[in-house]
């Protein structure tokens, strides 16, 4: 007998170990998988061997999966639980995978049969790429399969092919378009979902009782007349195509969510609303009116979108309606403009959506007392001066054509979100913000010096749009501000910036590119992200104790060599322009993630990666030999090809 039988029957005799991969000793050496037994000194009757659980060798794995030759290769996949970005020449090397595998994704490019392929029984999820669209009959997929997905590409008829039983999620790429009249659907299935292409009648599919989610792509135009929808059904969406009537349809009591695309615009006079519906979204072509439609007591959210010209007037909302939107808030051509004048809004409305179109005085509209959220779409650009803005409003949006003044109005005390769009240009010099604002985000245009506006004590998070590009040296920022985002176009020195004690979180935009050496970054700092330009060295920047993430943009490109990583730091990304050595420069032995961009080409021999290093990642043109560094890794991925082990 081989060693490598020997350890095949081992190995099925003993639990399985994510992550860990069964090492055999015969004494003090390792069982060997090429010679026999009697060639290794063990007696023909009996033999005491040693099993141990090892951490798996993720390198020699992804070698193995990349064509390369390695040592115990029968073996080299044993305790992965991922693998990801499998290429068709990668095949031969996927006929045997591990038991321990639980995702499978196939690169974009895979397209061989699997008829050889012999998937674990314990694979949870199987992901196809773009490419694949090879028949399924005789392929023997494993019996826990609970998640499968095809790509783009895939248009292939299922008949016959048996779908394991235990499936709960199926997803069909954007080419798919078969009938599944002679398609056994498992019995547990949840979730169905179709891509682009399909337009294929459902009568005479059995569709499992089991099902929660039933989606459509944009091309699906059939009735549902004669289709046996199943009474678990909680979730029904239409693609933008769908524009048939719901007359004779029996919509499942137990339906919830129904959202309709593009193109209906079908009356729902008639049509039964199930009455445990808590959501209705109505595309943006829908112009019928909802005066004789009985819109269901438990519904929280209806939706309509920019074609609704009809008035609201006469129209019985239920009153325990939550959210109301009524035109999408960023789109073109036909667009909600009704006047809210006369419309009684529900007492139970939280969240109130104006659409793009909408461009209507709010000054005589009553706004309900529970509202919570108010966003105001594309076109909105009135004076709220004269508007009786809810105390219990929380979250207030604008969008793009906004650009008033907001001197003169009385923001509710209770507000603790702003949030302004791109056309937004105004000082904020004679405004008072609430003192419970929390959150604050500028449009792309904004670009006001800050010198003489007061910002809310408590505010949390402050974001800056695209052209914002003004110093903050006399800004006195928040002391509770515990994240500050800069747009794209803000190049302004820090170094006489105070920085608040208690941020957490600085990210700059694509054009900053300033020396830090003379900016004190706060002791409290976790996360720090450069954009794309900057390509500063660090080597005197004091960076915190505490900061944990580390990120740099496409531009980066300056040695660490004399760079002061900090203890606390556990991800470090560069960008795909880093292109330097690391073998004088010192990780974190705290380091647990190691991305590094498309251009890193550098050999890692003399470089100490951390013991704690548990996922490193390589881009496309990295092709240095990996010999001799020692690995310890939970995820590594090269090239696009994805391996891991959860321990």
């Amino acid at each position: 007998m081989l060693g490598c039988e020997l350890y095949q029957m081992i190995s099925e005799r003993l639990p399985m170990r994510p992550g860990a991969r069964l090492s055999v000793q015969n004494g003090s050496s390792p069982l060997s998988l090429r010679l026999t037994l009697k060639q290794q000194g063990m007696p023909a009757g009996s033999a005491t061997l040693s099993c141990v659980y090892l951490p798996v060798n993720l390198l020699a794995a992804w070698k193995y999966l990349e064509g390369e030759k390695v040592d115990d290769e029968e073996f080299v996949l044993h305790g992965l639980t991922h693998i990801a970005g499998v290429e068709s020449r990668d095949c031969d090397e996927i006929l045997e995978l591990p038991n321990s595998l639980q995702h499978l994704t196939l690169s974009n490019s895979f397209d061989d049969s699997l008829t050889r392929v012999n998937f674990p029984r314990g694979l949870l999820q199987l992901n196809f790429g773009e490419c694949f669209n090879q028949s399924l009959n005789g392929v023997v997929l494993p019996k826990g399969l609970q998640v499968l997905s095809f790509g783009d590409s895939f248009n292939t008829r299922l008949d016959g092919v048996t779908l394991p039983r235990s499936l709960q999620t199926l997803t069909f790429g954007h080419s798919f378009n078969q009938s599944l009249v002679d398609v056994d659907l498992p019995k547990g299935l949840q979730v169905l979902s179709f891509g682009r292409s399909f337009n294929k009648r459902l009568d005479g599919v059995t569709l499992p009782r089991s099902l929660q989610t039933l989606t459509f792509g944009h091309s699906f135009n059939q009735s549902l007349v004669d289709v046996d929808l199943p009474k678990g059904l909680h979730v029904l969406s239409f693609g933008d195509s769908f524009n048939k009537r719901l007359d004779g349809v029996t919509l499942p009591r137990s339906l919830q969510t129904l959202t309709f695309g593009y193109h209906f615009n079908q009356s729902l006079d008639g049509v039964t609303l199930p009455r445990g519906l808590q959501e209705l979204s109505l595309g943006s072509s829908y112009n019928k009116s909802l005066q004789g439609v009985t819109l269901p007591r438990n519904l929280h959210s209806l939706t309509v979108g920019n074609n609704f010209k009809k008035s609201l007037d006469g129209v019985t909302l239920p009153r325990g309606l939550k959210s109301l939107t009524l035109g999408r808030l960023c789109d073109t051509g036909l667009q909600f403009k009704q006047s809210l004048v006369s419309q009684t809004l529900p007492a139970s409305l939280q969240d109130l959506a104006l659409g793009s179109g909408f461009n209507q005085s709010l000054d005589r509209v009553k706004l309900p007392a529970t509202l919570q959220n108010l966003t105001l779409g594309e076109s909105f650009n009135r004076s709220l001066n004269g508007t009786i803005l809810p105390a219990s409003l929380q979250c207030l949006t604008f969008s793009n054509d906004f650009n008033q003044s907001l001197d003169r109005l009385t923001l509710p005390a209770s507000l603790r979100s702003l949030a302004f769009g791109c056309n937004f240009n105004k000082s904020l010099a004679g405004t008072t913000l609430p003192a419970s604002v929390q959150n604050l985000t500028f449009g792309h245009c904004f670009n006001q010096r800050l010198d003489s506006a007061t910002l809310p004590a408590s505010l949390q998070n402050l974001t800056f749009g695209h052209c914002f590009n003004q110093s903050l040296d006399r800004v006195t920022l928040p002391a509770a501000l515990k994240h500050l985002t800069f747009g794209d176009i803000f190049n302004q020195s820090l170094d006489g910036t105070t920085l608040p004690a208690s941020l957490q979180t600085l990210t700059f935009g694509y054009d900053f590119n300033q020396s830090l050496d003379g900016t004190t970054l706060p002791a409290s700092l976790q996360r720090l992200t450069f954009g794309y330009d900057f390509n500063q060295s660090l080597d005197g920047t004091t960076l915190p104790a505490s900061l944990q993430t580390l990120t740099f943009g496409a531009d980066f490109n300056k040695s660490l060599d004399d760079t002061m990583l900090p203890a606390s730091l556990q991800n470090l990304t560069f960008g795909d322009g880093f292109n330097r050595s690391l073998i004088w420069a010192t990780l974190p032995a705290s380091l647990q993630t190691l991305t590094f961009g498309y251009d890193f080409n550098q050999s890692l021999d003399g470089t100490t990666l951390p013991a704690s290093l548990q996922r490193l990642t390589f881009d496309h043109n990295f092709d240095q030999s990996l010999y001799g560094v020692n690995l310890g890794l939970e995820e590594f991925c090269c090239r696009g090809l994805l391996v891991r082990s959860s321990r």
